[in-house]
């Protein structure tokens, strides 16, 4: 062995050690659970000529390099022996918290206002971005446009992956929904952001993408609410069908005559 530490991974249940060491240990464990090993002096490992910087040139680095140390060929008996003192505590095991979060509620259900949903999910990504990166500016700016599109496509992905699970599953593995459906009729899509969207019949018009495959959203979650809360108020309260060709531009939201009723009295 090369190190002292590795005489402690034989005896330490490998499911406790760090990523980086458990499918040594593992394998170990397993192919030589009924050996003795033993430990190679570091005078005597060629492991020592590069560690020390020594270049393998002379006769006695050169055979230490290219045949190992000499007691090896000789009877077990015969080698060295070093007493290892197992230290108590093993630095390679850890601690791992997991938290468990739920998106639909925490993300969601806790805003009563779309912007302010979008701008934290945007500021949360951000910061995020900027702890991974080691050479960013760690000075806190203005969101961008950007910012707030991938917020927005963030939370969409995770409203569909939520309410259109299976949806999601079917497209992934034979690209098309079941008949039994919901979204069958809208021959539905993802795109290359993992979105869902409608195919639409407008494919040889001259509008924009966002228009033509609208982002699918359910009519009974708390996020199609303050999209069309957001959206009614931008209109200054605008009536029903101003207000549904308005969503459309993005949105394509089931039973959304239905939804809309709930904010207009007409």
């Amino acid at each position: 062995m090369d190190r002292f530490s590795h005489f402690n991974d034989m005896d330490t249940k490998s499911k406790q050690m760090e990523d980086i060491f458990r499918p040594r240990v593992t394998i170990n464990l397993k192919e030589t659970a009924s050996d003795t090993w033993s430990y190679v002096p570091f005078q005597s490992s060629p492991a020592n000529l590069i560690l020390t910087g020594n270049e393998h040139t002379t006769p006695s680095t050169a055979m230490l390099w290219c045949k190992a140390p000499q007691w090896l060929s000789q009877e077990s008996s015969s080698w060295p022996t070093t007493e290892v003192d197992t230290p108590t505590d093993i630095l390679e095991i850890r601690n791992v918290h997991v938290a468990l979060l739920q998106p639909s509620k925490v993300t969601t259900q806790r805003f009563s206002k779309f912007n302010k949903l979008i701008r934290v999910i945007a500021k949360c990504r951000r910061f995020i971005n900027k702890c991974r990166s080691l050479n960013a500016n760690k000075k806190m700016s203005t969101l961008s446009t950007q910012n707030l599109d991938q917020a927005l496509t963030c939370c969409v992905k995770m409203i569909q992956q939520i309410s259109y699970e299976q949806e999601m599953k079917d497209l992934m593995e034979c690209q098309e929904v079941a008949a039994t459906r919901s979204l069958t009729t809208l021959h539905p899509f993802i795109d290359q952001e993992g979105i869902i969207r409608v195919e639409g019949r407008l494919q040889e018009s001259t509008l924009t993408y966002q228009i033509i495959h609208q982002m699918n959203l359910p009519s009974n979650h708390h996020f199609s609410r303050l999209v069309v809360s957001a959206e009614h108020t931008r209109l200054h309260h605008a009536m029903p069908q101003l207000l549904i060709a308005s969503l459309h531009q993005k949105y394509w939201i089931q039973r959304i005559r239905n939804l809309v009723k709930t904010f207009i009295n007409v």
